[in-house]
């Protein structure tokens, strides 16, 4: 029996482990019984395995080698092959009964203005298939009550245009300073435990200006604080960023704030007063652009933007608004289960990892029902409406708005 231990040979100092007195092997390295009941038995491996081809077939010392075998069959590997691509050929295999299941609860909670991750993270035991078996099952009209238009963001997609945006001054702020997305990536290389946060903003009508909504998303958990400014320029951004410092504290806002990519609108243009709090000391570590008009570069919180803009659509006014109009589907928004995060809402891991008393502090309320907030018409903000009785608020409907029905 060959000895397949690390230490057999001149390593090995054990006699008579088996209990055999009779043995006249000694020491046990040159014996392969002790395998089983050594103590300091360490399974032996080939340094050659770790390099290619990775299997012993062709290897020169096969027939003298003790040590485990790691064989190439290729009749077995293309059998193998062949049996996984009938598997995939072959279709989802589902009972009668569970697609009119998963019709039903999709119909349900589509209607809603639900996403097929929201409901598939809250319903894994009633629909038994991943999430792009059920968009095809969507897609081949196999749903008898469910359509692809009936999905929240289906009839929302537009062609991308090549033209730039109008309206909005894009400033060049990437002026040899080591701040362009480039610079980003190169530094992350370094620095790949360094909080990021994206910094955006969330503009109303263009053309007449007035009030806007600074962004701030923290990449770590997705957690994505609104704050309602009276302006769109360059001074209330660095309100806006003094006022979230004095909230935290300078130590935390430090803490959260290593790495911040923003892009080149005008309301970021001074650059200093960003970095540097009230009294000259800097509070941002790096301070980063993206490309022009290439907002993909900071993808999580122009997600975050779109469930917002199924509340405030393009062209809404926001002048009539306050923060506590603004407070109402925040929490929403950082309540909803996302892929990247496992599903953990990004109140609940900022809470965890910051502390409740700082989501208390940044005035973000946890989800509350008996509230109304109806989507506002592109032509102005009207008052917020009475509270209806029994409505709750859903972060991702169309129509927001509370009772036991659409009004």
């Amino acid at each position: 029996m060959p000895n397949r231990c690390a230490l057999r040979g001149i390593a090995c100092r054990h006699s008579h482990v088996c209990d055999n007195q009779d043995c006249r092997r000694k020491p046990c390295g040159h014996c392969g019984k002790c395998n089983a009941v050594c103590p300091d038995f360490r399974e032996g491996e080939c340094r050659r395995l770790k390099q290619a081809p990775y299997v012993c077939n062709w290897c020169v010392d096969y027939s003298k080698c003790t040590l485990k075998k790691r064989m190439h069959f290729s009749s077995g590997a293309h059998e193998n092959y062949r049996q996984t691509l009938r598997k995939a050929h072959s279709g989802t295999h589902l009972s009668w009964e569970t697609p009119c299941t998963m019709d039903r609860l999709l119909r349900e909670h589509l209607s809603g203005g639900q996403s097929i991750h929201h409901i598939m993270a809250h319903s894994t035991d009633l629909i038994p298939v991943g999430g792009k078996t059920v968009y095809r099952l969507i897609a081949n009209g196999l749903m008898p009550f469910v359509r692809r238009m009936d999905l929240p963001e289906a009839a929302g997609r537009k062609r991308k245009s090549s033209l730039p945006e109008k309206g909005r001054r894009h400033a060049d702020l990437r002026r040899g300073d080591r701040r362009s997305c480039q610079d980003f990536l190169r530094h992350m290389e370094g620095h790949s435990t360094a909080s990021v946060v994206e910094m955006d903003s969330v503009i109303g009508r263009v053309w007449e200006g007035g009030k806007c909504l600074p962004t701030l998303n923290f990449n770590f958990c997705g957690m994505m604080p609104v704050f309602l400014r009276e302006r769109n320029d360059a001074q209330s951004v660095v309100e806006c960023l003094d006022w979230l410092e004095g909230r935290l504290g300078p130590e935390t806002f430090r803490e959260l704030l290593q790495v911040v990519l923003t892009d080149n609108g005008g309301e970021f243009t001074l650059v200093d007063r960003m970095e540097a709090g009230k009294d000259g000391s800097r509070r941002i570590g790096r301070l980063f652009f993206c490309n022009p008009y290439s907002s993909w570069q900071k993808g999580r919180v122009e997600n975050n933007h779109r469930i917002l803009r199924r509340v405030l659509p393009r062209g809404t006014s926001f002048d009539s608004l306050d923060q506590d109009r603004v407070n109402l589907p925040v929490p929403h928004v950082n309540s909803m289960p996302r892929a990247e995060y496992n599903d953990v809402p990004a109140l609940e891991t900022f809470g965890k990892t910051v502390g409740e008393e700082a989501l208390q502090r940044l005035g973000i309320p946890r989800c509350r029902r008996g509230r109304s907030f109806r989507r506002q018409s592109p032509s102005a903000c009207s008052p917020p409406p009475a509270p209806s009785p029994g409505g709750t608020f859903n972060p991702v409907r169309r129509d927001f708005a509370g009772g036991r029905g659409r009004p």
